[in-house]
């Protein structure tokens, strides 16, 4: 016999014995991409209705499993590519969006620290109730287990030892966990020049606004986002980047607040030079004045264009 199933985890007589399973796992979740975009088409509130859609029916199918499987870096890295290309596409947002923006925007954690949860969870559960398993689990420390090295891993990532685990409560073990997740989704952001305005005020991995599928909040996310293409991004020289109108470098609070091109539109929505880019962009609440003047800006300028060539997809 070369392979059993066990409550639905096939095990392969091999070194990797949960190799083929997790390959599986991957390739059936990559069709998933495509059942998103045609069951939610057109969907008014389609990034939350996917949202609820991709942690109640897809996540539960990866997931299965995984605490006593091992995945390896690179197959938790398809995962999160995978999750991150569908929220893009739930948000109606171009491939070159930054995946924090959407993290933040959707409110989702990424597999790598889904996967440290519940490899730790399962330590955790052995350590503080079976002596029988936590004994094994102490003599095969250090000799080269796969599933004890990962658990290892994970607890270097995070500066816990397993007698800290053993202490704290499931909630706690949650919590320094998520903590991290903030703290890295926090640093990648900071890498992040187009997200300038965004990272000044977004704190949380957490959705705080559902987006509703339209052209005028889908922009209004592509400015946010800063993945709008204007001339500073696109321009192949110095000259190339200058704006058209005003003769100065074209970014994204050029176009917005300053340039010459759109002064009777700003003065429609009362856009001063005292209104702060956050305001604009809406990264302290809703504001529908604003969501129409990005509108106007954008179709303005992107006239000659495509949404799609406009914003880079």
């Amino acid at each position: 016999m070369d392979n059993i199933k066990y409550l639905g985890v096939n095990i392969e007589d091999k070194s990797d014995i949960f190799g083929r399973y997790v390959k599986d796992k991957i390739s059936k979740s990559l069709k998933y991409k495509f059942w998103v975009g045609r069951l939610l088409s057109g969907k008014i509130y389609k990034a939350a209705l996917g949202k609820v859609f991709w942690k109640s029916a897809v996540l539960p199918s990866i997931l299965h499993g995984a605490q006593a499987c091992t995945w390896k870096e690179n197959q938790i890295k398809q995962v999160d590519t995978l999750q991150t290309g569908i929220m893009k596409s739930l948000l109606n947002l171009p491939v070159r969006t930054a995946g924090c923006y959407v993290r933040g925007e959707i409110g989702i954690s990424q597999h790598k620290f889904r996967d440290v949860k519940l490899k730790l969870g399962l330590l955790q559960h052995i350590v503080q109730n079976t002596e029988h398993l936590k004994n094994l689990i102490l003599a095969e420390w250090d000799r080269g287990h796969r599933w004890i090295d990962r658990c290892k891993l994970y607890l270097d990532r995070i500066g816990l030892s397993v007698d800290d685990i053993e202490e704290m409560s499931k909630t706690k073990l949650k919590i320094v966990v998520n903590k991290i997740e903030t703290l890295e989704w926090r640093n990648d952001m900071m890498t992040k020049s187009t997200l300038f305005y965004y990272r000044k005020v977004k704190t949380q991995i957490k959705q705080d606004r559902y987006w509703i599928n339209n052209n005028r909040e889908t922009i209004t996310r592509i400015f946010q986002s800063g993945a709008v293409l204007t001339r500073d991004k696109t321009g192949k020289n110095d000259q190339d980047k200058k704006c058209q109108i005003c003769g100065v470098e074209e970014t994204m609070e050029h176009l917005i607040k300053f340039c010459g091109n759109f002064v009777d539109i700003r003065s429609k929505y009362s856009i001063t030079v005292n209104t702060t880019m956050e305001d604009i962009l809406q990264l302290h609440g809703t504001e529908p004045l604003m969501t129409e003047y990005l509108f106007e800006i954008y179709d303005f300028r992107f006239s000659g264009d495509t949404m799609d060539a406009a914003c880079g997809v």
